[in-house]
């Protein structure tokens, strides 16, 4: 057989001599440019091969025959060989009906799996390309889903020479696992033994062998579980097969009656019955309802058919699947129902509820004595009555849904609420549960109900809720008065809006008794005329309203004045208020008053208008309580307001306080610059000069004090700041010989430690400027202040001399720093001295909590 060039191996199907394959059907022609299809190849030179020349080429291998020693081109090279021998003929029929072959089938080695031959159909099979599976095995692909399979497999084709229909799993270049029916036979091509395989893909029809599986298992879980007997007949009334739960059910044992009719195994009015029954199914397709009765050895039974026709099997003519259901329970319980009608009878009479019955169009049919009580009618008068008779049209309609609904469902509907209008137009609330009541064929037939009268209850409910509301608003309100503090406006504001919430009412006006003037201040809502809500005429326009011509002090208006009395007029169109509203106003219908009094003092009063129904008795009580809360609302903020004037009176008080305290250090102050000039000894000069300067520091404490918008605290920052330019014009001394920096923003010092803290840095700050600059040197003091977590730091700190050696700060004769010690003491802090680079003093101190 002559060798084949490399690359020319790949061959997709294989066209006889000026015919289509059967494979692909694909067309070629000769020198027309078109680009050959599948039923026809180009050699490596370009020229089309004929069928003939394929054969002599070698069949379809995985990779181009290599013409290195390889061992598996080799073998599989001398197989090609071998199948060289083969007549033109017989190739060329191979050739067409194994690429042509729908089912996917290659050639591959046994141990190897080398892919060797192969159709359209295996690609389509696996969902590799020829360029993938040339010169590749099976294995290499990893087609086989499971790899034992392979191994068994290759065992028995080794064993008994072929398998056929192995069910497989091939995996797919996608990775989706496909079964397969595998059958494969061992050939033999020049000497060697290959497997020549073929695989039918039957996922889907597994799929659907599941599927069926699955549903036959539902059916006859479904027929386990049927309570019924089932039977199938055809139109004689023969059975042909059964089942049944329990063998207690049947007339007979089963072996005697397959096979036989209904009146063989039956007796023949029950089995009348049945064949009756199964006419009807054969006119219309199914029938339910008849009954029929046994008598067994135990007592009789009664059981109720349910039938329908099914198709013809196999030309026998149309069966009839037939349920017979034990209903001997249901059928005892209805004759009991029957025997106990008169005792029925007399318990419905007896009930305190009202029961009725209807036909289907509402009409009264049945009912005891209380629904007569409810309703306020004869009995005589109400049967033949509709519901429209005795309810309105918006209850109407509500009742009309419920029933049509019980009717389209048959689902009873409970404890339904609607109003009733008795005989003498007097209403009620009732509560109503209704069912259907089904006829012998259980077709809808009428209603029946209770019905439960529950105005009582309904209007405790009411109450409650009225209660809730009222509690809610006024809580809310009562919170928004004792947690901000209001200006009589925004309170004015806050009870209108109240007011107006508990009735319902389209404005408000709130008045407030000014203390100064005796006069009352008022506040309405919507604003008049677009303005605020302040108007001066409000008080004149309300006495107005409050004794509508009424005589002086006899209108209930004065009695509000006088005696408290809170009031409603639902008829105010007949006074005419429209004389007492300023222009624009809207007219006045009814109105509302309530006074705001605490311990017999009038502070105010709440006045509402127009609420869309009369006011009664619920709205006069919700809102005499927002009045009473109105009363402690005012009465908070004339308190409030006494206690600022009070606050104001007393900073007033220490401010004085401090200016004295300051004047008086100054004087003394003064009196120690004066004393000092009558001094001769220069160290006693300097004490004196000391002296003084620690009187003004503290005297600036109180300067700032009084000079302060608080007085809770000290502005250290800005103290500081002044004492340092005190101390620095004290001795003369400029920036640039000794600049002093501080650091104390945002940082405020209570009274309690102000003095305390204000002498320590006075003597810190006048002691590094008196002993680390001498000799002339320039250097820095820094003050800094600031907060540590829960502490308060003072460092007064410096870049000079230092500190000499040895000496205990808290030891020396230096009044000056034993002074500090006692500050530090008193102030319950710690100190501490760094003289690793100059001079600095740590102060730290607790913040109080």
């Amino acid at each position: 057989m002559p060798k084949r060039e490399p690359g020319s191996g790949k061959i997709n199907s294989v066209k006889k001599k000026q015919a289509s394959s059967p494979a692909r059907n694909a067309k070629s022609s000769s020198g027309t440019g078109k680009k050959a299809g599948r039923g026809s190849r180009r050699s490596p030179t370009g020229d089309k091969e004929s069928p003939r020349a394929w054969a002599e080429n070698g069949i379809r291998t995985g990779s181009p025959v290599k013409i290195v020693g390889n061992k598996r081109t080799n073998k599989h090279r001398a197989a090609r060989s071998g199948m060289a021998g083969a007549t033109s003929r017989d190739m060329d029929a191979f050739f067409v009906i194994f690429y042509s072959n729908p089912v996917s089938t290659a050639v591959t080695g046994i141990a190897d799996g080398y892919i060797f031959k192969y159709n359209l159909a295996f690609l389509e099979l696996t969902g590799y390309s020829e360029n993938e599976v040339d010169g590749r095995s099976t294995l290499d692909l990893n087609i086989w889903a499971k790899p034992d399979e392979r191994k068994r497999l290759t065992a028995r084709l080794r064993k008994s020479g072929s398998v056929r229909n192995a069910e497989v799993a091939f995996r797919r270049k996608s990775g989706e696992i496909r079964n397969c029916l595998l059958s494969a036979t061992v050939i033999r091509i020049n000497g060697a033994d290959y497997k020549l395989s073929m695989a039918i893909d039957i996922t889907e029809r597994m799929q659907a062998e599941l599927g069926i599986q699955a549903a036959n298992e539902r059916l006859r879980a479904t027929l386990e579980a049927l309570p019924d007997l089932m039977f199938e007949t055809d139109r004689t009334g023969r059975i042909h097969d059964f089942n049944v739960q329990s063998r207690d059910e049947l007339y007979i044992d089963p072996e005697r009656f397959l096979g036989k009719t209904v009146f063989d195994v039956l007796p023949g009015e029950a089995a009348a019955v049945i064949m009756r029954a199964i006419d009807e199914a054969a006119r219309t397709g199914r029938h339910s309802g008849a009954r029929y009765m046994l008598d067994f050895p135990d007592g009789r039974k009664w059981y109720e058919l349910s039938i329908a026709a099914k198709d013809s099997v196999n030309g026998a003519g149309v069966r009839f699947i037939v349920l017979a259901r034990n209903i001997t329970d249901n059928m005892k319980y209805l004759e009991a129902l029957i025997q106990s009608e008169e005792k029925y009878r007399t318990i419905i009479d007896s009930m305190q509820e009202g029961y009725f019955e209807t036909d289907l169009a509402g009409r009264l049919t049945f009912l005891n004595k209380s629904i007569c009580e409810i309703l306020g009618y004869g009995s005589d008068e109400l049967i033949g009555m509709i519901y429209r008779d005795y309810v309105d049209s918006g209850n109407q309609k509500k009742i009309f849904e419920v029933f049509n609904r019980i009717y389209r469902t048959g689902i009873p509907e409970k404890t339904i609420d609607w109003e009733i209008i008795r005989k003498d137009g007097t209403r009620r609330i009732v509560e109503t549960s209704v069912s259907q009541i089904l006829n012998a064929k259980g077709k809808p037939a009428g209603f029946r109900g209770v019905i439960h009268d529950i105005t009582d209850r309904k209007r405790a409910e009411e109450k409650l809720g009225w209660e809730l509301k009222v509690n809610q608003m006024l809580s809310s309100l009562s919170e928004k008065i004792l947690n901000e503090s209001l200006a009589m406006p925004e309170l004015a504001d806050a009870v209108m809006a109240c007011a107006i919430g508990l009735t319902g009412s389209e404005c408000a006006c709130t008045l407030e008794m000014d203390q100064a003037s005796g006069r009352f201040v008022g506040y309405v809502y919507p604003p008049i005329a677009g303005g605020s809500g302040n108007a001066d005429n409000v008080p004149e326009c309300m006495s107005r309203i409050m004794s509508p011509g009424e005589p002086e002090g006899t209108g209930p208006g004065e009695r509000a004045f006088m005696i408290r009395e809170s009031f409603y007029i639902n008829d105010a169109a007949k006074y005419n208020l429209s004389r007492a509203m300023p222009a624009g106003h809207v007219p006045i219908l009814r109105y509302l008053v309530a006074p705001a009094v605490m311990r017999g003092e009038l502070l105010g009063m709440i006045v509402v208008a127009n609420a869309p129904l009369d006011y009664n008795g619920s709205d006069l009580e919700a809102v005499k309580r927002l009045a009473g809360l109105y009363a402690i609302a005012i009465n908070r903020i004339r308190s409030e307001e006494q206690i600022r004037v009070s606050l104001r009176e007393k900073e007033l008080l220490l401010k004085e306080i401090h200016h004295r305290v300051k004047n008086n250090m100054q004087i003394i102050s003064s009196l120690l610059g004066l004393q000092s000039v009558h001094v001769k000894d220069p160290r006693d000069s300097e004490l004196f000069e000391i002296s003084q300067g620690r009187v003004r520091s503290m005297a600036l404490v109180h300067e700032k004090l009084y000079q302060s918008e608080s007085l809770a605290g000290l502005d250290f920052q800005d103290y500081i700041t002044d004492l340092a330019h005190e101390l620095s014009n004290s001795y003369n001394l400029t920036s640039e010989m000794v600049n002093i920096s501080i650091r104390a923003k945002d940082m405020y010092i209570d009274i309690e430690n102000a003095i305390p803290c204000s002498l320590i840095v006075y003597e810190l700050v006048s002691n590094a400027l008196k002993h680390a600059f001498h000799d002339g040197r320039s250097g820095e003091i820094a003050i800094d202040f600031y907060r540590e977590g829960d502490h308060s730091i003072l460092r007064v700190s410096d870049n000079g001399v230092g500190m000499p050696p040895g000496v205990d700060y808290r030891n020396t004769a230096s009044l000056g720093l034993r002074l500090v010690t006692a500050l530090v003491q008193q102030l319950h802090a710690d100190i501490e001295l760094d003289a690793s680079n100059g001079t600095a003093f740590t102060i730290t101190m607790q913040e109080k909590p």
